[in-house]
């Protein structure tokens, strides 16, 4: 917890019964903004798994746990591990690139490359 008594959550949950796969019908355009759904058979797909997904009201309990735990990331899947590691990846090879790179491998202050 920090000192004045304010934490900071990030929850990153994966299917949820929710009706997010219809956010795109509100926006002005009524076309996704995330790129995703844009046609009848994706967005079918999406709607499938997010229904099937966990009861929003456990994501709910969860999320408060977490809170009161001081968990900074809240996840809501197990499986979502292997997601997580190729996302890691992605961020270590960014990070190689920065701490390779001439012009900012110059910097006095410049981070080495954690192993």
């Amino acid at each position: 917890m920090i000192q004045d008594g304010i934490g900071i959550s990030v929850l990153c949950p994966a299917w949820v019964r929710t009706h997010i796969y219809k956010s795109h019908l509100g926006s002005p355009t009524g076309k996704s903004g995330l790129g995703v759904a844009r046609d009848e058979g994706t967005l079918s797909a999406m709607q499938q798994v997010v229904e099937n997904g966990i009861a929003p009201e456990l994501v709910g309990e969860w999320t408060a746990d977490c809170v009161e735990a001081d968990r900074f990331y809240i996840f809501t899947h197990p499986s979502m591990l292997q997601y997580i590691d190729e996302r890691h990846a992605e961020i270590r090879a960014d990070y190689a690139a920065c701490a390779a790179d001439e012009r900012l491998a110059a910097e006095p202050d410049a981070l080495p490359i954690p192993t």
